[in-house]
């Protein structure tokens, strides 16, 4: 098993046409290997009609809604193209649609069954339009694409959050070489529903569908470092199947720095190389605007701000062999944000089981009047809890904490802002903390009573680490200690979906 992290010299795009068997999935389960001899078509070479769309301007309109057409790629160039193209592209050819429903469904079909020639090194990809329905402007615009070394026998796209009325680009590229020689056929239709249910992994849309969070270092970590500290996210199992295309969006905040750099590290068998291109945006936690977009080697990017709450979003191509886990990670470029006061920790951590405790430390203060805490349920939107007094200009260190006596259940972010004399505010820290476990623990008559949320298991420990009582909670209040003598406890709740909480309480 090899741990890559990738990088500019990590980049494989050498295709290999001396592949015997070819892939053709039946269902989402089941594959049929059959050689791909079989799917020789001695007349695919031959180009009894031109393609004239292999130009984004000029563009084939494609009606949504009316049913599979019949395209190829013969003697198209390669005007345009995009990273998301396997190998070497030698064709390209456009189609575009103005979109009837906020949610469509775009299909290229290779099966001789439907016009195609099937085997082909094809790609695809859906793009967002200009301004006024005009060709894309950037690489920026890619909603999303596919590719495969062997030629999907369909490759199909569950497009969302369209805008009803504008215009959108399909580019369906070529890789010559393999059993269609120098040019290619397939179906293409776009729709509200897939003529048949996708035999192939529908394609992620942007940003919609958050897989986890991206562990975010406040500087360049080791290999062991991101091992230790990031989540292991699994690749499903078709990640090294016909679909070669693999997208994630993952949720992070930052610290004192918005100078990031963007990492992922990929467990495979692969030797170094594992990709044969990425692709990343960056997105507000509304998923309502980009941010930021790159490609490899270009993976570092200056935020708008420090403390910022965001979605990353990765797309790349998998080469052949077995995935099973990514790591996707941000780290920090530079430190620190030219604030007026120079913070030496932020924490917020629940306390006792009853509220949550927010506590800071500066080093040093410049004309700071006043430190306001805020507290939001989404990242996006915040009120304020409380004020405490600055130190006005210091260079000793000075700590600070207050206390939210009634935290709200599930995940509650907390930010520190500072405001000087003149009025200015700016953002010094922002963290982020989980509470769906409990609300409460009540001591009276000489029994303890723990409110919880969630289905879990109670212990109670003395103070030799011995298991004096135990509960299983199905959500509601639960009873315990009722037989225990006077002493020092410790209360220890673990939910069914992994929350640990641990309380002190004496009886």
């Amino acid at each position: 098993m090899l741990l890559i992290v990738l990088s500019a010299n990590e980049i494989n795009e050498k295709i290999n046409f001396s592949e015997q068997y070819h892939s053709l999935s039946t269902n989402a389960n089941q594959d049929i290997v059959r050689p791909l001899t079989k799917h020789l078509l001695p007349d695919v070479c031959a180009c009894t009609v031109s393609a004239t769309n292999d130009n984004c301007t000029d563009a084939i309109v494609v009606v949504v809604g009316a049913g599979s057409s019949f395209y190829t790629t013969c003697n198209a160039t390669v005007a345009e193209s995009t990273d998301c193209g396997y190998g070497t592209i030698t064709q390209t050819v456009w189609f575009k649609f103005v979109a009837t429903a906020t949610t469509l469904m775009v299909g290229i079909d290779q099966n001789p069954a439907t016009g195609g020639t099937n085997g082909c090194y094809m790609s695809s990809a859906v793009w967002k339009g200009g301004p006024g329905g005009t060709c894309p402007t950037s690489s920026c615009d890619v909603i999303d694409c596919q590719s495969a070394l062997n030629g999907t026998d369909r490759q199909e796209y569950i497009l969302k959050n369209l805008t009803i009325g504008n215009t959108y680009y399909i580019q369906v590229m070529y890789t010559g070489g393999g059993l269609c020689g120098s040019n290619a056929s397939f179906a293409l239709w776009v729709g509200t529903t897939f003529p048949t249910w996708p035999t192939n992994p529908a394609s992620l849309s942007r940003c919609d569908s958050v897989s986890g969070t991206a562990y975010v270092f406040g500087h360049t970590p080791t290999i062991t470092e991101v091992v230790d500290s990031c989540t292991h996210y699994p690749f499903p199992l078709n990640a090294d199947s016909v679909n070669k295309v693999f997208k994630a969006c993952y949720s992070f905040l930052t610290r004192d720095f918005n100078a990031i750099a963007i990492q992922n590290v990929i467990s495979s068998t692969c030797s170094p190389g594992n990709v044969a291109w990425l692709d990343w945006e960056i997105w507000n936690s509304s998923c309502t605007s980009m941010i930021a977009c790159g490609k490899l080697p270009n993976m570092n990017v200056n935020l708008p701000q420090c403390y910022m709450s965001g979605i990353l979003c990765l797309r790349y191509e998998l080469i052949n062999c077995t995935y099973y886990w990514a790591a996707p990670y941000i780290s920090a470029v530079t430190s620190g944000c030219g604030l007026p006061i120079e913070l030496l920790d932020f924490k917020v951590v629940i306390e006792d089981g009853t509220h949550v405790q927010v506590s800071w430390s500066t080093a040093s203060e410049i004309n700071n009047d006043v430190f306001i805490v805020e507290r939001s349920i989404d990242g996006i939107h915040f009120i304020a809890l409380t004020y405490v007094k600055g130190q006005g200009t210091t260079n000793s260190i000075h700590t600070y904490e207050i206390f939210d006596s009634n935290p709200l259940p599930g995940v509650s972010y907390y930010r520190l802002l500072q405001k000087d004399y003149d009025g200015k505010i700016s953002i010094s820290a922002m963290d982020r903390i989980r509470i769906n476990g409990y609300s409460n623990l009540i001591y009276e008559n000489g029994i303890f009573h723990l409110k919880v949320h969630e289905k879990g298991i109670v212990r109670m420990y003395n103070l030799l680490g011995e298991c004096v009582d135990i509960k299983y909670a199905d959500g509601g209040n639960i009873s315990l200690g009722e037989f225990l003598p006077s002493g020092l406890y410790i209360i220890e709740y673990i939910s069914e979906t992994g929350t640990v909480l641990k309380m002190k309480c004496i009886k």
